[in-house]
């Protein structure tokens, strides 16, 4: 037999499920849930970065075993006919452009991107940490001064 008790495990109404998941404050929600963002960016955002960067490990290990020469030869972009006619029809400007354009590929793979990515979310996250400590202190923008009385 089974006591009140036990029929009420049974019935859903025992007193673990009335606790409530969220906090009943504003503040203490919010403070959660930016938490809550700032875990979830750094796990998947670092996770992101590790792939890859092992990824682009993996690359370079397969390329050195192969034995493959790095210095080949060079690409039309680095030669300077090409330089000369990009700053005749485009000026300086427009050779400056050609250079940061090539900066930019370099950055956008491999191990330069998986850094970019690994410190754009320690940024994000720990500005989220930030905002999620400071939300219980008072705003003083938004704190009224009250009606000025007259002196």
């Amino acid at each position: 037999m089974l006591s009140d008790e036990g029929v009420s495990l049974f019935r859903g109404e025992s007193v673990i499920m009335n606790l409530r998941l969220l906090p009943s404050s504003t503040s203490a929600r919010i403070r959660l849930m930016l938490n809550l963002l700032a875990v979830i960016v750094l796990i998947c955002s670092l996770g992101t970065a590790t792939s890859i960067w092992l990824a682009q490990d993996r690359m370079d290990q397969k390329g050195s075993a192969r034995g493959t020469d790095m210095a080949g030869p060079l690409s039309p972009q680095d030669s300077r006919r090409y330089t000369h006619n990009v700053e005749l029809y485009y000026g300086e400007t427009g050779l400056l452009m050609d250079k940061w354009k090539g900066w930019w590929e370099e950055m956008a793979q491999g191990k330069p991107l998986a850094t970019i990515i690994a410190v754009a979310s320690l940024v994000t996250a720990g500005g989220c940490f930030y905002l999620a400590a400071n939300q219980s202190k008072p705003n003083l923008l938004t704190k009224s001064a009250g009606p000025r009385q007259a002196s």
